[in-house]
C-alpha cells in the first residue's frame, strides 16, 4: 500500500513535471515565435527606413545632376555665341574700312576737336572730317574723338561690344530656338 502511495505520488510528479515541461516548452516556442516576427518587423522598418532614404538621396542627386546638366548645357550655349561673336570679329578686322565708314557716318555734326586714330584708318579720316586735328597714335583699329565738351569711342572694340549688348538676345534666338 506505502507502494502504491508512493507509486501515485509518483505518477503524479511525472505528470506535474510533464506539464510544467510543456507548458516551458510551449513558453519557449511563444516567445521564440514573438521573436521571429519582432525580428521580421524590425527588418521591415529597417527595410522601409532604408528605401525611404534612397528615394530621398535619389531624388536630391537627380535635382543635383540636372542642376549641373542645366549649367553646363548653358555654359555650352554661352561658348557657341562666343564663338559667333568672334567670327564678326573676325570678319570685321578683315576689312575695317567698311565698318569705318558706318562708324564716320555716326559722328555727330558741327563738332570740333581731336581724333586720336590707327594707322589703318588715317587717310579716310582726314578726307572725310576734315575739322578735327587727327593723330595716328591708336593702337586698336577705329578712332577716338575728344572734343572740349566730350569724348566719343569710336574703336571696332567698343562698337562690337554695343553689338554684342545690343543684339545677343537675336543671336542666342537664332541659334537655340530656331
Amino acid at each position: 500500500m506505502i507502494d502504491e502511495i508512493l507509486q501515485n505520488i509518483d505518477s503524479e510528479k511525472k505528470k506535474q513535471l510533464e506539464s510544467l515541461q510543456n507548458n516551458q516548452q510551449n513558453k519557449i516556442l511563444g516567445l521564440k515565435d514573438y521573436a521571429q516576427k519582432s525580428v521580421i518587423k524590425r527588418k521591415e522598418a529597417a527595410l522601409n527606413s532604408l528605401k525611404q532614404e534612397n528615394k530621398e538621396n535619389t531624388a536630391e542627386f537627380l535635382q543635383k545632376k540636372n542642376q549641373e546638366l542645366a549649367f553646363t548645357v548653358q555654359e555650352e550655349k554661352s561658348k557657341v555665341v562666343d564663338l559667333v561673336w568672334q567670327e564678326v570679329e573676325k570678319e570685321i578686322s578683315k576689312d575695317p574700312t567698311k565698318i569705318m565708314a558706318k562708324l564716320i557716318d555716326l559722328v555727330p555734326q558741327g563738332i570740333e576737336g581731336e581724333i586720336e586714330c590707327s594707322k589703318s584708318v588715317l587717310l579716310i579720316l582726314k578726307k572725310s572730317l576734315k575739322k578735327f586735328k587727327i593723330q595716328d597714335t591708336l593702337k586698336e583699329e577705329g578712332f577716338l574723338i575728344k572734343t572740349k565738351t566730350m569724348d566719343l569711342d569710336f574703336r571696332i572694340s567698343e562698337f562690337l561690344v554695343q553689338m554684342k549688348e545690343k543684339h545677343n538676345p537675336e543671336v542666342i534666338k537664332l541659334l537655340f530656338h530656331a
